[in-house]
C-alpha cells in the first residue's frame, strides 16, 4: 500500500471458499495462472493480520446472518508479523452485494504495540478517536493468513488466494491465548465496476460457492479444524 495519510476507493469483489476437501492448495494456484484472465504473481506472498471491531450486540455479525445485502465493517490491518503491531491501518468497509466502498487511514502511535488483551485496548483507544466514537465498539476477534497476489495480463484485474487461516477471540479475556484454525482457501477477484460484465464472461469454472461471509463472520461462527495456544 502507498503511504497515504488516507485513500478512498470503490471496486468489485467477488470471492469463493474451497475446503481441502474439493481442491489442494497448489491445484488451485495451477487453476489460477491458466484462468482466461491469465494471472501472473503482482506480489511475494505476505501474512495479513485484521483485527475486527464490533457492538456489544455483535450487529455486524447479526446483519450478515440475517441475510442484510448492505453491510458494515470496520478493522485495523497490518502486514507481515503478528506482533509486535508497527505500521497499521484502520479500514472501513462497505458492501452492497458485490460492490465494496473502502475508506484506508493510517494509525499514528508512538510506539510499537503488544498482540496482548493490553495491546489491543491500547489500540482501540487510538481507534474510537479516529472514528469519533460513532459507536460503541469493542474489538472481537483478530484474522492472520498467508496471501498471494495476482494480476491479469491486461491489468485490469486483481486476485488474491487467503490460506493458513487462524483466529484469536479477541472479546474475552480467557480466550485470548487459544487460536482457531482453519484449513479453507479463500479465492477473490478485485476489479473496477466498469469491467464487471468482462469479468463474468471470462470467469474460469469454479466449482465452488460464492463466499457470503467475511473472514471476520466464518471465524466468529464456524468450527475450525482444530485449537491450538
Amino acid at each position: 500500500m502507498e503511504n497515504k495519510k488516507t485513500e478512498n476507493f470503490e471496486r468489485m469483489e467477488r470471492k469463493w471458499s474451497f475446503s481441502q476437501k474439493q481442491i489442494d492448495l497448489n491445484q488451485l494456484i495451477i487453476s489460477i495462472y491458466k484462468s482466461p484472465f491469465r494471472f501472473s504473481e503482482l506480489y511475494q506472498p505476505r501474512q495479513v493480520n485484521s483485527l475486527y471491531f464490533d457492538d456489544k450486540d455483535f450487529t455486524c455479525i447479526n446483519d450478515n446472518l440475517d441475510g442484510i445485502n448492505s453491510k458494515k465493517k470496520i478493522r485495523v490491518r497490518w502486514y507481515g508479523e503478528k506482533y509486535p503491531i508497527k505500521d497499521s491501518w484502520l479500514e472501513i468497509k462497505e458492501k452492497k452485494g458485490f460492490i465494496c466502498r473502502k475508506t484506508i487511514k493510517k494509525i499514528k502511535f508512538e510506539k510499537d504495540i503488544n498482540f496482548d488483551f493490553e495491546g489491543i485496548n491500547y489500540l482501540k483507544e487510538i481507534v474510537l478517536k479516529m472514528i469519533r466514537n460513532k459507536k460503541n465498539l469493542i474489538p472481537i476477534l483478530s484474522t492472520h493468513y498467508k496471501r498471494n497476489y495476482y494480476i491479469s495480463s491486461n491489468k485490469k484485474i486483481r486476485a488474491t488466494l487467503d490460506y493458513n487461516l487462524q483466529s484469536n477471540q479477541i472479546v474475552y479475556k480467557n480466550s485470548f491465548s487459544f487460536k482457531k484454525n482453519f484449513l479453507d482457501f479463500v479465492y477473490e477477484l478485485k476489479y473496477n465496476i466498469s469491467d464487471d460484465k468482462y469479468v463474468r464472461g471470462n470467469m474460469f469454472n469454479v466449482s465452488s460457492r460464492y463466499s457470503k461471509n467475511s473472514k471476520y463472520i466464518n471465524s466468529a461462527i464456524n468450527k475450525p479444524l482444530y485449537f491450538s495456544n
